[in-house]
């Protein structure tokens, strides 16, 4: 299985019981997302282990930052 279908298993996929109103950055959906160090999809696959995430938003609210993150 790809990179790309792993994702979407985690993200639009997981979300479609509830696609009214989460799984994709819609105007007028929660806004839950990650914001991650590093391309994911640029990487080797044994390197995605290592990516950390710096922002994550929960219906539109930040609830992690990480220290070296500035926006």
């Amino acid at each position: 299985m790809g990179l790309e279908a792993l994702v979407r298993g985690y993200t639009v996929n997981a979300a479609a019981w509830r696609a009214e109103s989460t799984g994709t950055l819609t105007p007028g959906k929660y806004g839950d997302l990650v914001v991650l160090d590093r391309d994911i999809f640029a990487l080797s696959p044994h390197a995605v282990g290592e990516t950390r995430v710096l922002l994550t938003l929960l219906e539109g609210k930040e609830v992690h930052r990480d220290a070296a993150f500035e926006a």
